[in-house]
C-alpha cells in the first residue's frame, strides 16, 4: 500500500491496531487535523485500498470507523505494512523522505544536476524545496562526499568511487525494506541492471553460496547490499570510474581472509559473466565483506581476523569498560557474568572497530533497515549503551551513528534480567500427616522448583510441630489445611502432582511477602509526577530541563549538550507509548531524582507522533544492582504498558505497588 502522506497513515495505523471503532473526531484528533479532512481522507484510502484487496474502512452510525477485510490475510498483510512504515517515519515526513531520495538519486546519476529542473519535475519551488536540498547534502557528506555548484551546469558530486558507489548502493537498497519511492527515477535504477536485465538474484545467489561455505557470516541486509555492489560494480568499471587505495590499506586488505573469499566472488562463473573485475575491486569487495561482518566471538569466524584487529579491538574495548563503570549502572561490568557477555560486547565493537578502520562510522540512512528502535528494550540498558558508544567515540575521535547501539542495549538488558531482585528468603516448616518420609519428598520438590527463594525447610512429624515454637517460620506446608485450623501460624497447602493446578496460592500466601519493598519506596519518595506541563517540542523542553535542574550554569551547558548528543546514538523517543525517558547524570544535579512531565496540550515528536510524557531520571552512578534491576523494571512497565501514565497521574503510590506487584509475580513464575 503506498502512503504519501504522515496523517494518512497514522490514520490507517490506529484503525488497524484499535480494539473498537474510533470516531472522526479521535481520528482528527490522532492525526492533527480536521474533521472534514479526516471524512476526505477515508473517501481517498478507500479508494486506494480497493486497487489492492479486500480490506475498507468502513464507517458504523454513532460509532466511529473500522477497518475490515473479507479475507483476513489481506487484513494481517495491510497490518504489517503499517507496522514497518509507522516505524521508519515515525518522526519524519514521508513526503520529505521522498523528495530527498529523488534529489539523492538524480545527485548520483547524472553528471550535473540543474536545481531547477528537480523543482519542475517535483512541482515545488526552489524555496519550498531548500531544506531538502540541504538534507540530501548532508546525507552524501556523510559519505564523504562533496556536492559543489558549477555555474551554468549545476550540482555536482565529487568524491572517491568506492564512497559514491556505497551511496548509491545505500539509497537503491531503501527499496528492499518495503519502500516503495514517490518518486522513482528510473535512470538511477538501471545502473544496477546488466543490458537491461535484472542480475540481482543471480548474483546474490553466488554470493550466498561463496559466503555460506567460508568462514564469514554477514548480516541478512548485508548479503543485500553486498549483491548490489556486485550489480553496480561493472556499470562504473564501463563508465571509466576507477577504484583506488592507499599502499598501506592495500596491503592490510590483501592478508585478510576477506581478500580471499572477494577474489573467489569475482572469479566465481557466475559473477565473471557479468564482471570484468580487477585487483582494485577485488580489494574494495574485501573491504565490504570486512565491514559487513555479523561478528560473534564465541562462534564462527573470529579465527578468520587479523590478530593485530582483534588486539586493537580489545584494548579499546577495556578502555571503554573502565570509563564506562563510572556512570549508571557500572557496577554491572564487575558481574561475573560480565566475563561471558564481555565478549558480545567486544564483538558488537569490533563490528564499529572495522568500520572505523576502512570506512566510516556516521554514514546516515534515507530509510533504515531495521525495525526502528527496540521498543521492549529497557531503558536502563539503552542509556547505558550510549555511554559506550560515547566513550567509544571519545577514544576513535569520530563520530559513531550505527545500528548496533541497539544491540549493545539488548546485551546490557540481559545481564540486568540476570540480577535476582531483593528479597527475603523464607524459613519454611515441612510435614505431612502420612509422615516424614513424605514430607522430605514435598521439601525436595518445594526446593528443586522455589529454591531460590528458601533459606531454610525443615522437615518435622506433624505431631513434633506441637513442641515447637513456630514464631521464626513463617509457614507450615502441607496438603491438608483441615488438620492445621488450630495452630497460630499461616498454612499453605501444596501439591505439585496436578498438571490442572498452578500453585498460585504458594506465591500469593507464602512468596510474595519476601520481595523487598524497601527500594519500591525509596522509589516512591523520588517520583514526582508534573501535569499540565506546557511542551512545544521536545529539543526546547529538554532546554529547559536542563536549566530546571543544573547545579550551575556549566552543568546547564552539559545536560543539555548529552542530551543533543545521545539523543544521536539512540532516540529518547518510545514509539509505542510516546514518552521520552531521559537520564541525567547525578554529578549535575546534585540530587536523586524521578521527575514525570505530562503535557497540558497536544506536543508532537517529529512528523507523526505524539507526545504524552517525559520522564526524567537522576540518580547516583554507583547505585546498587537491587535498585538498578527494580527501576529498571518499573520504568520498562511504564512505557511498555499503555495507560500507564495516567495511572499514576490519577494514584502515584498506588499504580507504583500495582506495578511493583506485576513484576514480581511475572519474575516467580517466569522462572
Amino acid at each position: 500500500m503506498i502512503i504519501e502522506k504522515n496523517r494518512h497513515m497514522i490514520l490507517m495505523y490506529n484503525l488497524v491496531h484499535a480494539s473498537g471503532p474510533l470516531t472522526a473526531e479521535e481520528l482528527a484528533d490522532l492525526t492533527m487535523s480536521s474533521v472534514r479532512t479526516v471524512k476526505s481522507d477515508v473517501v481517498a484510502l478507500n479508494q486506494q485500498l480497493a486497487c489492492i484487496n479486500s480490506t475498507r474502512i468502513v464507517s458504523h452510525k454513532a460509532k466511529g470507523y473500522t477497518v475490515e477485510a473479507e479475507n483476513p490475510d489481506d487484513l494481517i498483510e495491510i497490518a504489517s505494512e503499517l507496522d514497518i512504515m509507522y516505524l521508519l517515519f515515525y518522526n519524519r515526513s514521508i513526503e520529505a523522505v521522498n523528495r530527498r531520495m529523488y534529489i539523492v538519486q538524480r545527485f548520483l546519476t547524472d553528471e550535473y544536476v540543474m536545481a531547477e529542473d528537480i523543482c519542475a519535475e517535483l512541482f515545488l519551488s526552489k524555496s519550498a524545496l531548500r531544506r531538502d536540498f540541504a538534507r540530501a547534502i548532508e546525507f552524501l557528506k556523510s559519505f564523504r562526499l562533496e556536492v559543489t555548484s558549477v555555474a551554468g551546469k549545476g550540482y555536482h558530486v565529487v568524491g572517491r568511487e568506492q564512497d559514491i558507489r556505497s551511496a548509491m548502493v545505500e539509497i537503491h537498497c531503501s527499496q528492499y525494506h518495503e519502500f516503495q519511492p514517490l518518486y522513482p527515477y528510473e535512470s538511477f535504477n538501471q545502473q544496477f541492471y546488466f543490458e537491461g536485465k535484472n542480475i540481482y538474484p543471480e548474483m546474490r545467489r553466488a554470493l550466498l553460496n561463496i559466503i555460506r561455505d567460508s568462514e564469514i557470516v554477514i548480516y541478512d541486509i548485508a548479503g543485500k547490499k553486498l549483491a548490489t555492489h556486485l550489480c553496480l560494480m561493472q556499470n562504473r568499471i564501463c563508465k571509466g570510474k576507477t577504484i583506488s587505495f592507499s599502499d598501506d590499506i592495500a596491503d592490510e586488505l590483501r592478508r585478510t581472509y576477506d581478500y580471499k573469499i572477494a577474489a573467489e566472488i569475482l572469479g566465481n562463473k557466475t559473477v565473471r559473466k557479468y564482471i570484468d573485475a580487477d585487483e582494485q575491486e577485488t580489494l574494495n569487495l574485501a573491504r565490504l565483506l570486512l565491514i559487513n561482518r555479523d561478528i560473534n566471538m564465541r562462534r564462527k569466524g573470529i579465527d578468520s581476523l587479523l590478530t593485530g584487529f582483534v588486539i586493537e579491538n580489545l584494548s579499546i574495548f577495556n578502555k571503554v569498560i573502565d570509563r564506562a563503570k563510572k556512570h549508571l549502572g557500572g557496577l554491572l561490568y564487575d558481574l561475573d557474568i560480565m566475563k561471558v557477555y564481555s565478549r558480545d560486547l567486544e564483538s558488537l565493537q569490533m563490528q564499529i572497530y572495522l568500520k572505523n578502520h576502512f570506512d566510516y562510522t556516521d554514514k546516515r540512512r534515507m530509510v533504515t533497515y531495521l525495525e526502528g528502535r527496540e521498543n521492549n528494550v529497557s531503558p536502563i540498558a539503552m542509556e547505558m549503551s550510549r555511554i559506550m558508544i560515547y566513550i567509544l567515540q571519545d577514544i576513535l575521535q569520530v563520530p559513531i551513528r550505527d545500528e548496533k547501539a541497539t544491540s549493545f542495549a539488548i546485551v546490557l538488558e540481559n545481564i540486568i534480567n540476570k540480577i535476582d531482585l531483593p528479597y527475603n528468603k523464607r524459613n519454611l516448616l515441612v510435614c505431612s500427616t502420612n509422615g516424614i518420609v513424605t514430607a522430605q519428598m514435598l521439601r525436595e520438590k518445594l526446593l528443586t522448583s522455589f529454591g531460590k527463594y528458601i533459606n531454610t525447610a525443615e522437615v518435622y512429624n506433624f505431631y513434633e510441630l506441637r513442641k515447637l515454637d513456630l514464631a521464626g517460620y513463617k509457614t507450615v506446608l502441607d496438603t491438608n489445611l483441615v488438620m492445621y485450623n488450630h495452630y497460630d501460624t499461616k498454612v499453605v497447602a501444596y501439591s505439585n502432582l496436578d498438571y490442572a493446578a498452578d500453585n498460585r496460592n504458594l506465591f500469593t500466601d507464602l512468596f510474595i511477602d519476601g520481595y523487598d519493598r524497601s527500594i519500591l519506596e525509596h522509589i516512591k519518595k523520588l517520583m514526582t509526577v508534573h501535569q499540565n506541563v506546557v511542551v512545544k517540542n521536545i529539543d526546547s523542553f529538554m532546554e529547559a530541563i536542563s536549566y530546571r535542574y543544573a547545579s550551575g550554569m556549566d552543568d546547564q551547558k552539559m545536560i543539555y549538550d548529552k542530551y543533543l548528543m545521545f539523543k544521536k546514538i539512540l532516540d529518547y523517543y518510545s514509539p509505542h507509548t510516546g514518552i521520552v525517558t531521559f537520564f541525567i547524570p547525578m554529578d549535575h544535579t546534585g540530587r536523586e531524582l524521578i521527575d514525570i512531565f505530562i503535557p497540558k496540550d497536544h506536543a508532537y515528536y517529529g512528523e507523526s507522533s505524539e507526545i504524552k510524557g517525559v520522564i526524567v531520571i537522576s540518580v547516583k552512578p554507583d547505585i546498587n544492582l537491587f535498585a538498578l534491576k527494580t527501576l529498571d523494571n518499573i520504568l520498562k512497565y511504564i512505557l511498555q504498558v499503555n495507560g500507564t501514565l495516567e495511572d499514576l497521574r490519577e494514584d502515584k503510590d498506588g499504580t507504583l505497588n500495582r506495578i511493583y506487584d506485576a513484576i514480581i509475580a511475572r519474575d516467580f513464575f517466569g522462572r
